[in-house]
């Protein structure tokens, strides 16, 4: 049975974008679906949980589909979320299936929303929006319902700026869930240094996601201003385009407890121990032609 000219005139696609590289071929793979349907874009809203709510506000259909410019789609991703939507009762609300996430596994989802649900709800500013969503929605009998197939690639490392953000968030969004050191944030740390040289970027976003103050990693992501961020900072250590190769022998035990000591401290009040760490950052990532790198500058940036 071919699908190629089903119009599904009750659902929309939301494109979400933030200038990502993959953009091209995230709409390439949306054209190659077997299936018709509205598409929308949502670009450069800030912050994430503005970016979303903008999804209900605007759409029109009983069904819309959020896919971020990262997202690569099978070309039956589209019509699968729709069908099983249209079989399921009022009460499951989001449907998802998996996505396989370069460099990690199968990781992320790809989701079909009901409309009718922000008859009563909307998205909060705060860390998780997602999950914050779905831990407020269950206790009023609504549910996610997966179709449990991997309907896609997620590929949210594809530039120094997205791999440095990707290890920052992760960080972040374990603190706000304060997650002890040992369970994710500590692997990752060793699993970087086992690959150092081909990693600083990803070590560069996690020493920094470390060091970022409660009030700051409690709200959603902002893009306006992590890219603020990372300019200056890396401008600050002179390596605006890329960084530079990590100075190794810089990274010892230390490093490696001191993150542990900032990452567990949630409510980001030991000061001392967040500029000793942003003092090894300078060390490890400063280029040599820089003479001075402030680090009262650097946690301003870091706005601590």
């Amino acid at each position: 049975m071919t699908h190629k000219y089903m119009k599904l005139d009750d659902l929309t696609v939301f494109v979400v974008s933030c200038a990502e590289d993959t953009m091209d071929e995230c709409m390439d793979a949306l054209m190659k679906q077997d299936c018709e349907f509205n598409i929308e874009h949502i670009k450069d809203v800030y912050p994430m949980s503005k970016a979303f709510q903008d999804m209900p506000d605007r759409c029109k259909t009983p069904y819309f589909i959020q896919v971020d410019a990262d997202m690569i789609l099978e070309p039956t991703a589209i019509r699968q979320l729709y069908e099983t939507a249209k079989k399921t009762g009022f009460f499951k609300v989001v449907i998802y299936g998996q996505l396989f996430e370069e460099g990690f596994g199968v990781g992320g989802t790809v989701r079909l929303w009901k409309r009718h649900l922000f008859r009563f709800f909307s998205f909060n500013d705060c860390r998780t929006v997602d999950r914050n969503l779905f831990k407020r929605i269950k206790r009023f009998g609504f549910r996610l319902y997966s179709i449990d197939k991997v309907l896609g690639v997620h590929k949210p490392r594809h530039s120094d700026f997205s791999t440095y953000l990707k290890a920052k968030s992760d960080v972040e969004k374990w603190k706000f869930l304060k997650r002890p050191v040992e369970q994710y944030a500590i692997k990752l740390y060793d699993e970087i240094i086992d690959d150092i040289s081909n990693r600083s970027v990803q070590f560069f976003g996690l020493l920094t996601g470390a060091l970022t103050p409660k009030h700051r990693y409690i709200r959603s992501k902002d893009l306006s201003i992590e890219k603020d961020r990372f300019e200056n900072i890396t401008k600050m250590l002179g390596i605006e385009n890329i960084l530079p190769e990590i100075k190794i022998n810089m990274v010892d035990n230390s490093v490696r407890e001191l993150f542990s000591q900032c990452y567990m401290d949630f409510n980001s009040s030991d000061i001392e121990k967040r500029r000793h760490l942003v003092k090894y950052i300078i060390k490890i990532f400063k280029n040599a032609d820089i003479k001075e790198c402030n680090p009262e500058d650097m946690m301003r940036f870091l706005d601590m």
